[in-house]
């Protein structure tokens, strides 16, 4: 999967990130107290939270209201979601993987080929759907013959907790440790050395460099792609770190315990940003551009602006137009464009090389407060340009690829 970072041309000086924030943590109108949320996601229409009593629920104005959306499924015991911007996908405790065409208005069964019936984890891995579940399975769909494909880690008994890509493995976080495959999961080498704990629950990386979050050990950072791994906890006050994501060069992390950290130096040190935020276990994190998302055990699901954190993620702002543009890397490597505006925008993407060769064009109209997802095309490593423009309207970015 690639990986992008976006930078505006006339601003260089927000690369330097302040140790500071400002803003705080605001809960969002999803506030039951005995609903612990396990996933949260979003597409062009909606963000989704799934619950482990209530089902999923949805909301159409990142948070402000939520409500039920989730007819047809047969256990309301939800573990995690996912989404290509065509269906959302659901994991659940018993029953297998639901899927859902209509914005999660209706849910029918998806779990033909599948041996375990309670998934951990849903995960887009390129063109892949990748499900984790107990002892080691793992399973993936192609869309190709409306099956599910075993790709089970062998004499793994450690339940899958996480999936990610880097630029040459698949990596498979589980309760037994760190796995790795170069094919798919055709074949899995373990990849634990320096681990203290081997319980892990969530992986993220920064091109090559990956992240490992434990259950009470902290978090481990992996420089030789998951070989050896170093522990990183300097500034953390819990050590049960519940989630690992990043944006740009930032990587966040949330604990049961204390909250909410982040580190802005490859996790040499870790900030405290727990500002108007006073319960104690994060479950899930998500990045849902303008804000990260955060979902708890007992206090419902929380936001906060993206921008408090990364200054190159503050919105475009040029003759009445103002956007993000930011890389979802949940979803195969997507290019997401957020409208902030009141009116639908259309216009325009054009992405090129340095030399000014054009590698991508398309036409593209994004609704009032909503966004879309480019697919971009698979391109050698390097910098490249993109450029938004629509009547009397022209925005730029540098992005690399590693």
């Amino acid at each position: 999967m690639c990986c992008f970072h976006f930078y505006r041309f006339f601003l260089p000086c927000l690369m330097v990130f302040p140790l500071l924030v400002a803003g705080q943590w605001t809960q969002t109108s999803c506030n039951d107290n005995d609903n612990a949320i396990t996933g949260i996601t979003a597409d062009d229409i909606a963000v989704y939270a799934a619950s482990h009593l209530h089902g999923i629920l949805r909301s159409d104005d990142f948070g402000q209201t939520w409500f039920h959306s989730d007819s047809g499924l047969d256990s309301r015991h939800i573990t995690s979601l996912a989404n290509n911007l065509q269906n959302l996908y659901a994991g659940t405790e018993g029953s297998g993987v639901y899927i859902s065409g209509d914005q999660g208005q209706t849910w029918l069964p998806f779990s033909s080929g599948l041996q375990d019936t309670i998934v951990r984890v849903l995960c887009m891995i390129d063109a892949w759907i990748f499900a984790g579940a107990d002892s080691g399975g793992i399973y993936i769909y192609s869309g190709i013959g409306n099956q599910w494909i075993d790709r089970t880690i062998p004499a793994c008994t450690g339940n899958v907790t996480d999936l990610i890509k880097s630029p040459d493995f698949i990596f498979a976080a589980t309760t037994r440790g760190i796995f790795r495959t170069r094919n798919n999961g055709l074949t899995w080498d373990s990849c634990s050395t320096g681990l203290v704990t081997r319980n892990v629950l969530s992986l993220t990386n920064i091109g090559s460099v990956i992240f490992a979050g434990t259950a009470y050990g902290g978090i481990f950072v992996s420089y030789d792609q998951g070989s050896s791994w170093t522990i990183m906890n300097h500034g953390l006050t819990s050590y049960y770190i519940s989630q690992l994501c990043q944006l740009d060069s930032i990587v966040f992390a949330s604990t049961h315990g204390s909250g909410f950290f982040w580190s802005n130096d490859l996790g040499d040190t870790w900030i405290e940003a727990n500002e108007g935020y006073y319960e104690g276990n994060i479950n899930v994190l998500s990045l849902i551009p303008p804000y990260i998302f955060a979902a708890t055990d007992t206090a419902g699901i929380w936001k906060r602006k993206l921008s408090d954190f990364s200054p190159s993620f503050i919105p475009v702002v040029t003759a009445g137009k103002s956007f993000g543009v930011y890389h979802d890397y949940l979803n195969s490597g997507q290019i997401i464009i957020q409208s902030n505006n009141d009116i639908l925008f259309t216009g325009t993407i054009e992405i090129f090389t340095i030399s000014g060769h054009t590698v991508f064009r398309q036409h593209i109209e994004i609704p009032a407060h909503g966004r879309i997802g480019i697919q971009f095309p698979g391109s050698p490593a390097g910098f490249y340009f993109l450029r938004l423009s629509g009547e009397h309207f022209t925005s730029s970015y540098t992005l690399s690829i590693f």
